[in-house]
């Protein structure tokens, strides 16, 4: 993926990144891992299915639903499965590979064992859960109209996956406006308007299976 800083800063989490990076990158106590590839529309884990594994997003995009919902898309360092790492329960969510994905495969006890051999690890994992709390939280709480939080949404699936070129970004067309419904919690009414409003002032653009954002043309708020 090759976007410029400022978009890249909204599809990342530092915190995950780190986190990331502590799992497989610390010698304190080395973590066995496999990496494993799914193909678009792939189930990676479902709803209630006990959870032994956490999973890190190494390329790809990766949709989690719930009673049919959408609730997050997850992109490069993210995690699947964090749950697993503390109480073991069945998940709550599905998670379905929206693109060819690969991961990282962790087993979530031997993970249980790195963390509590030492606590910064610990904090890690505090920083990641608070922070997908406050996102979610921001999200669901916004004062944005619908028109720029759907906006926000696609600028971010397309730089998610996609390549830009001095002021576009293109991506293969992998989502759909009734998943950006879902996800935000409104109409897909609304979502077809905003599409339409966009493309009339050429932000958005259909090129075959393809959407390109033009980023210069949109006002910076």
């Amino acid at each position: 993926m090759m976007v410029n800083s400022s978009i890249e800063n909204q599809c990342t989490s530092f915190q995950e990144s780190q986190f990331k990076q502590y799992l497989l990158e610390d010698e304190t106590y080395p973590l066995d891992y496999e990496i494993i590839n799914f193909e678009a529309q792939e189930e990676i884990s479902i709803e209630n299915e006990p959870t032994t594994y956490v999973y890190i997003v190494a390329s790809g995009v990766v949709m989690e639903r719930q009673d049919n919902r959408v609730i997050n898309f997850l992109g490069e360092n993210e995690f699947i499965g964090l749950g697993g790492i503390i109480d073991r329960v069945a998940s709550t969510t599905t998670f379905i590979a929206l693109t060819q994905v690969q991961l990282y495969k962790i087993s979530a006890q031997d993970i249980s064992v790195k963390l509590g051999i030492n606590s910064y690890g610990m904090g890690i994992l505090a920083d990641v859960l608070n922070q997908r709390i406050s996102r979610l939280t921001e999200r669901l709480t916004t004062s944005k109209t619908n028109h720029e939080n759907v906006l926000d949404t696609i600028v971010k699936l397309v730089a998610m996956y996609g390549e830009q070129d001095s002021n576009q970004i293109q991506v293969k067309s992998y989502f759909t406006p009734k998943m950006i419904a879902s996800y935000l919690q409104i109409s897909y009414t609304s979502v077809l308007a905003v599409y339409e409003k966009y493309r009339k002032e050429g932000i958005l653009h259909d090129e075959g299976n393809d959407i390109i954002i033009n980023m210069s043309n949109i006002t910076p708020r």
